[in-house]
């Protein structure tokens, strides 16, 4: 990875993604004129702002053409090619079964957690708010707070509810991917609003004591953890399933031997590199975008070079 300018200690510095690396010595760190930013990390000594040349909507829209543009090249390949057509079809089942295994433990977690009742238990935290006191203003103020997690669990609980209806049997690996992004998406939002609430009652330690006594803060631990690879998981689909069985790397390695052995190896092999650069710079762009900033010392998809065999 190309590595943001670095000021002096205390200066701020400035990263430009998809164009050139800057640096800002003014009070104020942003992007370039046209350029938009699509991310910003904080430290003791600087800013680092992530820009890019289109908005995050458009970057999104290009992930999902480069995914369309891999198929469409593998499909072209594998037409005339045995070996090839046979990697795809147990390359495919593999994602699958990856991607299931990953879905599984994910609707466990949503299932343990909806098994819990949290709404009912919610529900007795009110009676026992209202009996230990008249509802004077203390009583109201820390009402309001558990009526707000109420309702942020039952919007929590349609999108919860969306993700099996999402997931349609049948579908191919990156159409279930596909699915999976869009409901981690919306989970991140909701899943949000309901942490705030919860630590709004937490904060309260009256109503923290109660959570406790109906085992409420194990419960939503539980949650976190299940929807933790989800939310804060790479967007890139074959990273996030090695967690889950899939081994990309060897994957990819078969299928770069078996199309070394193809008649038109140089030529598919250039056209793949380039479109897997592409794929790289905008899936790091996207996970920038969902506030899954790079390592410093993580690879800058932009220096990888494609050159056709001689």
């Amino acid at each position: 990875m190309v590595s943001p300018v670095r000021a002096q200690s205390g200066a701020i510095s400035g990263y430009i993604r998809s164009a050139s690396v800057f640096a800002a010595f003014d009070q104020e760190a942003g992007c370039r004129p046209g350029d938009i930013e699509i991310g910003r990390q904080e430290t003791a000594d600087e800013i680092i702002v992530y820009c890019s040349r289109v908005s995050c909507e458009q970057i999104k829209q290009r992930v999902q053409q480069d995914i369309n543009a891999q198929q469409t090249l593998l499909r072209s390949m594998t037409e005339n090619n045995a070996d090839l057509k046979d990697w795809a079809q147990k390359n495919e089942a593999a994602q699958q079964a990856a991607l299931k295994t990953a879905t599984d433990v994910l609707m466990k977690s949503l299932l343990a957690f909806s098994a819990e009742k949290v709404d009912l238990k919610i529900e007795r935290l009110q009676d026992e708010l209202n009996r230990r006191a008249p509802e004077g203003e203390t009583i109201a103020t820390k009402l309001e707070k558990a009526r707000a997690f109420e309702r942020a669990y039952a919007r929590w609980s349609g999108v919860s509810d969306g993700l099996k209806l999402g997931l349609t049997p049948g579908i191919n690996a990156a159409d279930t991917w596909v699915e999976l992004q869009k409901w981690s998406a919306q989970a991140g939002k909701e899943s949000a609003s309901m942490s705030a609430a919860w630590n709004a009652m937490w904060s309260d330690p009256e109503l923290r004591q109660i959570l406790k006594d109906e085992s409420l803060d194990v419960t939503f631990d539980v949650l976190k953890q299940g929807l933790k690879p989800v939310l804060t998981g790479s967007f890139d689909m074959a990273k996030f399933l090695v967690d889950y069985g899939y081994d990309a790397s060897a994957w990819e390695a078969s299928k770069r031997q078996i199309l070394e052995r193809a008649d038109q190896a140089d030529t598919n092999l250039l056209a793949e590199c380039k479109l897997d650069r592409l794929m790289k710079i905008d899936v790091r762009n996207m996970n920038v975008c969902n506030g899954r900033l790079p390592a410093p010392d993580a690879p800058d998809p932009e220096e990888i070079r494609c050159a056709a065999a001689r």
